[in-house]
């Protein structure tokens, strides 16, 4: 009887080896970590730091580069007088006035939350900026202004830098511009009727006019 060599027991592959490649992965040292960690901190920082701002800021200038820009705003002299985002302390009395603010219009200053409707202080606050206001004399009265007014002209904003009024507390000011100016009050109130807005979008809310436009438009109509 012929006899068999016995079958061959196949060596099995070592457990640190690739599949199909019969080669065992490379074993990463401290050095090998920090490089990796370096290149995905190097990967955030230009995208996040430099890409993505770069992308913003340029479809920015293309689809609105005046709001991008700060919606500034220029002077009949072509020069930049300021920004229709944030009011000015236009407290000359041959002007329109913008909102009262208890910081002096200053953007860095941050304003304190304003009393609620239920607060004395409220009240209190209103009847000061009123007498502020009437203080003023011109046409040989104390009476600069007339009695149909919002809360918006003698009271602040949340912020203490709201450019808008709304456009009766724009037209109770006109006897005291005509005055100093003396442009007729049919002209004044035509200039206010040609700077009110509505809100954006057809949003429900009141009408406005930006202050700082009106009055860039008011010394227009002084010097023509």
């Amino acid at each position: 009887m012929r006899a068999t060599a016995p079958p061959a027991v196949p060596v099995p592959r070592p457990a640190t080896s690739r599949p199909g490649t019969g080669r065992a992965p490379p074993v990463r040292g401290p050095a090998g970590h920090l490089r990796a960690a370096a290149l995905l901190l190097t990967l955030a920082v230009v995208t996040g730091g430099l890409g993505y701002p770069l992308v913003v800021t340029g479809f920015a200038q293309l689809v609105a580069p005046t709001t991008a820009n700060g919606s500034l705003v220029t002077g009949p002299n072509g020069t930049v007088v300021g920004s229709i985002l944030v009011a000015q302390n236009l407290s000359v009395p041959w002007l329109f006035w913008p909102r009262v603010s208890s910081i002096d219009y200053n953007m860095l200053a941050g304003s304190p939350a304003p009393p609620g409707p239920a607060d004395p202080a409220l009240r209190a606050e209103i009847l000061a900026y009123l007498a502020e206001y009437r203080n003023l004399s011109f046409n040989g009265t104390n009476q600069s202004l007339g009695e149909n007014l919002t809360l918006w002209l003698v009271s602040e904003s949340g912020s203490g830098i709201d450019p808008d009024l709304q456009p009766q507390d724009a037209l109770v000011q006109i006897p005291r511009i005509a005055w100093f100016t003396h442009l007729a009050q049919s002209d004044l109130r035509a200039l206010v009727d040609r700077h009110t807005q509505e809100p954006l979008g057809g949003i429900p809310g009141p009408k406005f006019v930006n202050v700082l436009e009106l009055d860039i438009a008011l010394e227009a109509l002084r010097g023509s």
